[in-house]
C-alpha cells in the first residue's frame, strides 16, 4: 500500500501531462488522485500500532527474479 501511496501522484502527473491540456480537467485529476493517495495515508495511519517496537507496513517484491533481487 506504501508504493501506491508514493506512486499515485506521480501516475496522476504523467496522465495530466500526457492527456489534459484544460485547465478545470487538470485540478479535477490532480485533486482526485492527491485525494485518493491522501485517504490511503488516513487508512495507513489508522492501521498503525504504535505499541510493535518493529518497522510496519514492509513490503517485499522481486524486482528481478531471475537475479536474486
Amino acid at each position: 500500500m506504501l508504493s501506491i501511496i508514493v506512486f499515485l501522484p506521480l501516475a496522476g502527473a504523467i496522465i495530466i501531462g500526457a492527456f489534459l491540456r484544460e485547465a478545470r480537467a487538470i485540478r479535477i485529476v490532480s485533486a482526485l488522485f492527491t485525494g485518493v493517495a491522501f485517504l490511503l495515508s488516513l487508512l495507513v495511519f489508522a492501521n498503525f500500532d504504535s505499541s510493535v517496537s518493529s518497522i510496519q507496513f514492509v513490503e517485499k517484491h522481486s524486482w528481478v527474479p531471475q537475479l536474486g533481487l
